[in-house]
Order: C-alpha cells, then structure tokens, then sequence
C-alpha cells in the first residue's frame, strides 16, 4: 500500500446541517479536510494529471454530494464522503475530517468535528 498522500485542506462545504429547525433552517459552511492515500510515483516521473487523482475533481464531489441532500448528522456527511471518494476514484484509503463552526452549542465550544478514515 502506498504511503503516499494527496491533501485537500479547508474546503469549504456549503449545506443544511443539523437536528434542530433552526440549524435546518439555513445553510451552514463545514470546514472540510481531505487525505487521498494513492500512489503519486506514477504522476511524479510523467507530470502527467491522468497518472493521479484530481484534488479538484474529488472537491467537486464533496461539494455536490452537500449540495444534493440535506443532513442531520455531520457524522453521515463525512461517512457519505468516503463513500463516494472510494467508488469515484483509485484511492487505497481516505480520511475525511469535517468542522461545523457554528454548532448549535456555540457558546462552549469554537467547532465540532468528525474525522473517520475508511479504505478499500
């Protein structure tokens, strides 16, 4: 297995998040980290963006999958994420961390945070 790892940090996922009305009520930005476990010396001998995964492609992703359904659990959204990272692309593994900045006990606490790490 290769130890190498493509980062995607501090995207900025768009989404309704939450249990209570008044989380559902609007969109919220979850704050998300990415680590792609793939193997990178192909695409460091070609410099070619076919011979690894698009950071890009794997943002789009996420991105859309927020955009598609709305979501109680921040812990459902990040499962959701590895999922769909390992059926669309040739990843090992993938760890997904996800930030709610404004969790409904926001008067303790700056964040909540998920992070779970999943493989083929």
């Amino acid at each position: 297995m290769a130890s190498d790892q493509i980062h995607i940090s501090q995207l900025k996922v768009d989404g309704v998040f939450g249990v209570s009305e008044r989380e559902r009520r609007h969109e919220q930005t979850l704050i998300v980290d990415i680590t792609l476990c793939y193997d990178t010396s192909q695409a460091g001998e070609t410099d070619d963006l076919k011979d690894t995964v698009s950071y890009s492609e794997v943002a789009r992703a996420v991105v859309e999958l927020a955009q598609a359904q709305s979501y109680k659990l921040v812990e459902k959204f990040v499962a959701d994420s590895a999922k769909v990272i390992l059926e669309k692309f040739p990843v090992q593994s993938v760890r997904v961390k996800a930030r709610k900045m404004n969790p409904s006990a926001r008067a303790y606490m700056n964040y909540a945070s998920v992070e779970i790490e999943r493989s083929k």
